[in-house]
């Protein structure tokens, strides 16, 4: 799966008008980084309630998958942050940010519709201070 993904990579990088070589040594690099990002479109709807639930929980019974939106009215690379706490009900915590997702949309297309992602921390909290939710992934976990 990882040659796959490297595959993917790189030819995106290629067809952004990188050199074959180095696309495919920047797509390697890629493939083994883990990257670290805050989910946008915490503040729609009950997101920020649902924040302040999940900031209750211990990390490790959150589970945090990226899925790709590809019949999203606005974006068709649209990432969703989805989020589930010891199996329990999937609940859409947001999004990330649109010039990251050109690329990883196709990466989590290859590996099946759903990459794992991590809490790294839940900010905010505390009167009337909003929430947010940063979060990790690789692209060759």
């Amino acid at each position: 799966m990882l040659k796959s993904i490297v595959t993917t990579i790189g030819n995106a990088l290629v067809a952004k008008g990188i050199s074959r070589p180095e696309a495919f040594q920047k797509a390697w690099g890629m493939a083994r980084s883990k990257f670290f990002t805050k989910a946008v479109g915490v503040t729609v709807g009950n997101r920020q309630e649902a924040l302040k639930r999940l900031a209750q929980y211990e990390r490790e019974l959150v589970k945090v998958y990226l899925v790709h939106e590809s019949n999203n009215p606005v974006d068709a690379n649209a990432v969703a942050v989805v989020v589930t706490v010891a199996g329990s009900k999937e609940y859409k915590i947001g999004y990330i940010k649109a010039k990251y997702t050109a690329l990883l949309a196709r990466v989590i297309d290859k590996v099946g519709g759903k990459l794992g992602a991590a809490v790294e921390n839940i900010t905010g909290g505390g009167g009337v201070k909003r929430y947010g939710l940063n979060i990790s992934y690789a692209l060759g976990a």
